[in-house]
């Protein structure tokens, strides 16, 4: 996978940092914040990711493409779909007048499992 490109996303008073991840006709965006330091060093012991707010995958399929993830409902909203779209055509080269189905989650986390290889 590529190395990431950051970006801020803004949307009805709400920001966070994104990053987008490509590999071949794949692209992931990840929102998080980003206001901690984030990983800065090879990661080692414990490893606890900055706050995720959700990711969307794009998959490329000729000149079109197909949208879809899931997003934390305590930051985004179906108020900002507009917003994410234009997050996305802007921030993805050759996807800015291409056809885009999108099915976008809103979701509520309810809890998490976690495994960091020390136990």
């Amino acid at each position: 996978m590529n190395e990431g490109i950051y970006r801020q996303f803004q949307s009805g008073g709400f920001s966070c940092a994104a990053e987008f991840f490509h590999n071949g006709a794949n692209w992931v965006i990840r929102f998080y914040d980003g206001s901690g330091p984030g990983f800065q060093v090879p990661l080692a012991n414990l490893v606890i990711p900055p706050d995720c707010y959700g990711f969307l995958h794009l998959q490329c399929v000729g000149e079109d493409g197909v949208l879809s993830g899931f997003l934390d409902a305590a930051h985004f909203s179906p108020d900002m779909t507009e917003d994410l779209l234009e997050f996305v055509e802007s921030g993805i080269p050759g996807c800015r007048y291409c056809y885009l189905p999108y099915h976008i989650d809103f979701v509520t986390p309810q809890g998490y499992e976690e495994y960091n290889g020390e136990y």
